[in-house]
């Protein structure tokens, strides 16, 4: 067999090798793109993702974020201790814990911050949106007041 023939064969063979890997890849789970939907995702034990909708005409996925907390606060009133509540908004899936809501466009993906709850609130915020404001100074200088008892 010459060079050239070894040649072609490898790279047929590194061909076949890579066709059958790629057909053994899963496709990565995608969020529904439904407008304005707001999903609460669950894994029941058959291995599916099931999409529970929560609120319907959310004008952005900022609120889908507050409803997924509101949900997440829901459940440990009742008792139901889960650390993530997992959601999906058009596309993108959102990560809501007791600190922060994150998202990403793959269940699997990297998490990127898009809110924060509030230092001393029960509230969510834009991160660095909270800017605390420097101690008051004196205008000028302080004096005794005169009726003060000796």
């Amino acid at each position: 067999m010459s060079n050239g023939m070894k040649r072609i064969a490898g790279l047929s063979l590194m061909l076949a090798a890579t066709i059958g890997l790629a057909s053994c890849e899963k496709p990565g789970v995608k969020a529904p793109l439904d407008k304005g939907i707001c999903y609460q995702v669950g894994f029941p034990e058959s291995g599916d993702i099931k999409y529970n909708v929560v609120a319907r005409n959310q004008p952005s996925i900022e609120y889908c974020a507050a409803q997924l907390y509101k949900l997440r606060l829901e459940f440990l009133k009742q008792g139901v201790s889960r650390k993530i509540v997992y959601g999906a908004y058009q596309g993108n899936f959102l990560f809501v814990d007791a600190r922060y809501v994150k998202f990403s466009q793959a269940l699997d993906g990297r998490r990127m911050t898009l809110l924060v709850k509030h230092p001393s609130e029960d509230r969510l915020v834009v991160p660095g949106s909270i800017v605390e404001a420097p101690s008051p100074q004196p205008s000028g200088p302080i004096r005794e007041p005169a009726n003060l008892p000796q």
